[in-house]
């Protein structure tokens, strides 16, 4: 009986922590409902207050606040899908506390006195998380309102050199906050170097932004993360035993832990099947345009061909014609009767070929717009799924950083120099020691 009784009860904290995970996971789903929708009425009325304003891929793009609203729609797949994360944005969660607290957030240590005032000032404490439980898009919804930094140069002009230098720029300012702050003991001081810390980190992700959000501009993000800002070596791969050591220096509470983890495992939901439809159609797009050139190839070599078919049959006919100039004159007139024969032969065989040749012209030409039609198609899609990536991408950072407290994400920037931070790595790293703290 008491065996029984100790597996039924076993099964109920594993249902009950596979309820709380889920949950959490829905709470993440429901915050990135809400980024979507943020972003659109932010573009909107961007849009209103001044078109010529609103930076976008083509800026060039006669703009409307009905095109708007569809450009960030399309970030979603189908109408379907956006339909699908507004339900579940609207759907009521009920979670349940448990004495493991495998997900919920606010069970933390680090969230209490993490109230409504967070929102407005999240600098109270410095063992405070940057995102408040309930708005886990905190973070990007403020990097998005900064302005661009005083004596940087403009996106535009920005380029691999000078996002080192930023860089570099923020890890000196952050380290020597860091050991004044820690070296401080008034807490009137400690207030004062808290907030220039967050406001040092709020102007470099305010450049990153600008980098990441869009895809024309994502090159000399990747290229920085491979990058040694001291040496300006070029790294072959990311340097993932440094991430390692950076993050299990910032030693994260349990529930931190926890949180990122759920965080990357719903990441990789997301990220892999897009990223693998965009490699296919990469491959797709690649294997069309090598088959194209082929069949052009074999076009031309035919043409060659037939050109060459008919000087050769020209060339005994000029024979046949000076033989025949030398036979008896009814010998002459059968030949002459002959080549009119051959004659009408040849120019019937003409326009039987002609009318051959203009139905392969047709069908190669409709073949040609349907490949062209099929590359379009799969062009949209790629830029589609590349526009969901970046977004995930960016939420997912955001919500990474905002699991982190200032001070613990100051000392990431500053103990990851020179190189620079990839969020995904500190995911994936986090999420495998929870995987081994469970097992």
């Amino acid at each position: 009986m008491r065996k029984a009784l100790s597996g039924v009860r076993r099964r109920s904290e594993k249902l009950q922590e596979e309820n709380e995970r889920l949950a959490y996971q829905h709470q993440l789903i429901t915050e990135m409902c809400k980024g979507f929708e943020w972003f659109r009425n932010m573009q909107l009325h961007a849009l209103l207050a001044g078109p010529e304003q609103l930076l976008g891929d083509d800026v060039s793009e006669q703009l409307t606040p009905g095109c708007m609203q569809l450009q960030f729609t399309s970030l979603l797949e189908t109408e379907a899908e956006v339909q699908l994360l507004q339900q579940l944005s609207s759907l009521p969660v009920t979670q349940q506390s448990s004495s493991t607290g495998a997900a919920a957030p606010a069970a933390s240590a680090l969230d209490s006195g993490q109230g409504s005032s967070n929102a407005a000032s999240p600098a109270s404490s410095s063992n405070q998380l940057v995102a408040p439980p309930g708005d886990l898009l905190w973070l990007l919804k403020q990097v998005c309102r900064q302005p661009w930094p005083q004596g940087c140069p403009s996106a535009d002009e920005m380029t691999v050199a000078a996002l080192i230098d930023n860089v570099k720029a923020t890890a000196s300012a952050l380290s020597i906050l860091l050991v004044q702050f820690d070296a401080c003991t008034d807490a009137a001081e400690q207030a004062e170097l808290s907030c220039k810390l967050q406001g040092t980190l709020m102007q470099h992700f305010r450049v990153g932004l600008e980098f990441t959000g869009c895809s024309h501009r994502a090159h000399p993000i990747r290229t920085l993360q491979l990058t040694n800002c001291d040496t300006g070596e070029q790294l072959k791969e990311l340097n993932m035993q440094r991430t390692a050591w950076v993050t299990d220096s910032l030693q994260l509470s349990q529930q931190q832990q926890r949180n990122i983890a759920q965080g990357s495992v719903l990441a990789q939901k997301l990220l892999t099947p897009a990223l693998a439809e965009l490699r296919e159609l990469q491959l797709q797009q690649g294997g069309e345009s090598e088959g194209r050139t082929c069949d052009l190839a074999a076009a031309a070599d035919g043409c060659n061909d037939a050109a060459g078919a008919a000087a050769s049959s020209n060339q005994p006919g000029k024979g046949s014609a000076a033989d025949a100039g030398s036979c008896s004159n009814a010998s002459a007139a059968a030949a002459v009767v002959a080549a009119a024969a051959a004659g009408a032969a040849a120019v019937a065989a003409a326009d039987d070929e002609d009318a051959a040749g203009a139905e392969q012209d047709t069908a190669y030409h409709l073949a040609r717009r349907h490949s062209l039609l099929q590359q379009e198609q799969r062009s949209a899609r790629m830029k589609l799924l590349m526009g969901k990536d970046a977004f995930l991408r960016i939420w997912f950072t955001s919500y990474l950083y905002g699991q982190l407290t200032w001070m613990q994400l100051a000392r990431l920037h500053v103990l990851m120099y020179p190189f620079y931070p990839v969020p995904n790595d500190i995911f994936a790293h986090v999420a495998a020691k929870v995987s081994l703290q469970q097992q």
